[in-house]
């Protein structure tokens, strides 16, 4: 039976540990509680800027339309994270990838997150660029700069001819479904269903000025939408795995309580087991 000095260092361990779990746990779930606000807007907006390009399908001509660059490499843009404890949030989606990547032209993967580029590594997959991912909201707005720029450059210098997203889309706390969204070319075709106006828009831009415009914000909110539903699938997901670690640690401690309490007793009773044969050696001898 182990010595009670060293079953009160074991208990004081686990307890310390419970306490950095309940932190991490509380982080995660202002962090989701914020995503979840944040993507009630940013949903909607998508849906609005799509039927805004359903509408300009037929007003902007052949000639002002992005074209596809076909002899040039896909470039597929991977979210994942940059801290662990967040159960299978990076493998499912890095195994969607792989899956799914045998369609597309000599992919080139960019990865949003160290988690992913390891495991791509892992699976002596080439990664092409890497870029740090934020763990909350209040982190995109730097992330989402940099990825812009990143993106701006590499397209224009012909390192891809068209851009494919793949992330989690967050379902609930813990569920989450891996999803992959093409992004350019452009195809404003795609959105031609996505129509709510009752009558046409009236336009204060010619088609020429109305579709850069209309490309930016398609282009800002299909990034902005990747980024807020993988932060909220990722500490989702947290949050279910810090719940689960502080039931095991729970369990744990109530083991190392009916052990201590186990070795307590015996050594009480050896105490009085000592006691008692002194006591009677005392009385032998008088």
């Amino acid at each position: 039976m182990p010595q009670i000095q060293e079953i009160e260092r074991k208990i004081k361990g686990v307890r310390s540990l419970k306490d950095i779990v309940h932190s991490m746990r509380s982080l995660a779930a202002v962090n989701l509680y914020k995503a979840e606000k944040a993507l009630q807007s940013i949903r909607k907006y998508r849906v609005m800027i799509q039927e805004g390009l359903g509408l300009a399908d037929h007003l902007i001509s052949d000639r002002t339309r992005v074209t596809d660059k076909a002899d040039l490499p896909t470039g597929c843009l991977i979210f994942t994270s940059d801290q662990g404890l967040s159960g299978s949030f990076n493998e499912r989606i890095i195994d969607f990838v792989q899956d799914q990547s045998t369609q597309y032209r000599k992919p080139l993967y960019m990865v949003c997150g160290v988690r992913g580029q390891d495991l791509l590594k892992q699976k002596k997959i080439d990664v092409f660029l890497n870029i740090s991912a934020p763990t909350s909201l209040d982190g995109t707005k730097r992330a989402m700069r940099d990825l812009s720029d990143t993106l701006y450059l590499h397209f224009n210098e012909g390192r891809f001819g068209s851009l494919i997203l793949f992330y989690n889309v967050y379902a609930s706390a813990g569920r989450f479904t891996p999803t992959v969204v093409p992004i350019l070319p452009l195809d404003a075709t795609r959105f031609a269903g996505k129509k709510s106006l009752r009558t046409s828009p009236h336009l204060y831009l010619t088609p020429e000025e109305l579709l850069p415009l209309l490309i930016e914000e398609y282009l800002f909110i299909e990034l902005y939408r990747a980024f807020v539903e993988s932060i909220a699938s990722e500490n989702g997901s947290r949050l279910r795995s810090m719940d689960n670690a502080g039931k095991n640690i729970d369990k744990k401690i109530d083991e190392l309580m009916q052990l201590y309490r186990i070795s307590r007793q015996e050594e009480i009773t050896s105490e009085m087991l000592e006691i008692i044969s002194g006591a009677e050696a005392i009385e032998i001898a008088r």
